[in-house]
């Protein structure tokens, strides 16, 4: 499918078999934007059938409606969001579809009044935060803690091979996460923890690493997790470079898992 840029008026949509068709009959001078279907329900596939949990969409690396539709159509039914305009998106989009969604608000950092739009206007329950301020920020807007999941984003000590390392951008030490997963737990929240290795992150072991830490958190902390979000950074094909076996990444994860949180097969 390919769709002409909004300069040039209503978007228009057709479909060609592959990019060298388009190319020679529609010769253009602008730029295009393209949309394989079969592509992205060949990824859908492959997470729907090796990863060992919940699968959600981080609405952020594409919001494109074509993307989240085909998410819908498959199957996904969770979506990891960063603001109200994507809450409001998936929302829409799944209300058009009559499907159910649950929707995860995991930007460690949110305006006050979002959380509390997010968790009265679109039934939001899942939140993430890295910091006693933001904790304070949910605490004064959801007056239902028990029915909210909190995640605390939390840094492994240990560094890993990735193109772009989040870790400097979010997350708190294991020593402070220790601190906010007992004071989440307290408030009577469903208590959580995240992580998030970085973009294209090419070690398996940064996974392992991450949830043993997860585990080591939890244990200090004394606190029973409600979920572990093992976050995103896994790698993908590029033109001029090939990602390891996702396959390989989903057997760590859940090995890891069973290891260190005695989950049951």
């Amino acid at each position: 499918v390919y769709i002409f840029p909004k300069a040039l008026g209503v978007p228009m949509h057709k479909t060609y078999s592959n990019t060298r068709q388009l190319l020679q009959q529609q010769q253009p001078e602008q730029p295009l934007y393209l949309f394989h279907r079969a592509l992205l329900e060949q990824s859908i596939d492959r997470f729907q059938l090796g990863f060992p949990g919940l699968l959600t969409y981080a609405v952020k690396a594409n919001p494109s409606a074509l993307v989240i539709n085909t998410m819908l159509q498959q199957g996904v039914v969770a979506y990891d969001v960063a603001s109200l305009a994507e809450i409001e998106l998936v929302q829409s989009l799944a209300n058009k579809a009559d499907q159910r969604v649950t929707l995860h608000y995991h930007n460690p950092v949110k305006p006050e009044q979002a959380i509390g739009k997010a968790w009265h206007d679109f039934g939001v329950r899942s939140y993430s935060l890295d910091d006693e301020a933001e904790l304070d920020k949910l605490v004064r807007q959801i007056p239902d803690p028990s029915s909210t999941e909190l995640s605390v984003r939390f840094v492994a000590p240990t560094k890993h091979q990735v193109l772009l390392d989040l870790n400097t951008k979010f997350g708190a030490n294991v020593e402070t996460a220790v601190s906010l997963l007992r004071k989440v737990a307290k408030a009577g929240f469903k208590p959580s923890l995240t992580f998030h290795p970085g973009t294209q992150c090419t070690e398996k072991q940064a996974y392992v690493d991450f949830i043993a830490c997860a585990a080591d958190i939890a244990k200090r902390a004394q606190v029973t997790l409600h979920r572990l979000n093992v976050g995103g950074g896994f790698p993908a094909d590029y033109l001029k470079s090939q990602g390891p076996n996702l396959t390989e990444y989903f057997a760590v994860i859940e090995g890891a898992a069973k290891e260190y949180f005695d989950v049951p097969p």
